[in-house]
């Protein structure tokens, strides 16, 4: 399980950005990082007898977008152009997601667009190594 969701963390966050989300855990670190590699990944995320990881990911960025949880889904998006969803893909998955959380009362005038994501320093860096393979 813990090798499982670790790998499903790195395809989603990559390593170096895994890590410095677990370091920012302090003394809570081990703990969070057992849960999050065993169950909430491992157990949870990582089984792909329903879902493939893009799937997953898909669920994953709409719930916490919708849940106002903006910087975990700004990761999921980046998730989801690891696990191959195109920029238009992910624009009209921000669109869809948009609509459901507008219909349910929620604010999104936050949210980010693919492009805005990508405009930004490290967004940019990061689907630059995404396209080439490197990440």
């Amino acid at each position: 399980m813990r090798k499982r969701g670790r790998e499903l963390c790195y395809s989603i966050y990559g390593q170096e950005k895994f890590e410095d989300i677990m370091s920012s855990w302090g003394s809570m670190r081990g703990d969070i990082s057992w849960t999050a590699d065993n169950i909430i990944y491992g157990m949870f995320l990582a089984e792909e007898s329903v879902l493939n990881r893009q799937e997953t990911t898909l669920m994953s960025y709409s719930s916490m977008a919708c849940m106002d949880l903006l910087g975990t889904s700004r990761r999921h998006l980046v998730g989801l152009l690891r696990h191959g969803a195109s920029e238009d893909e992910c624009a009209r998955i921000i669109k869809c997601t948009k609509s459901v959380a507008q219909w349910a009362g929620r604010d999104t005038s936050d949210w980010v667009t693919i492009h805005e994501l990508q405009a930004e320093p490290q967004g940019r860096e990061m689907h630059d190594q995404i396209m080439k393979g490197r990440i």
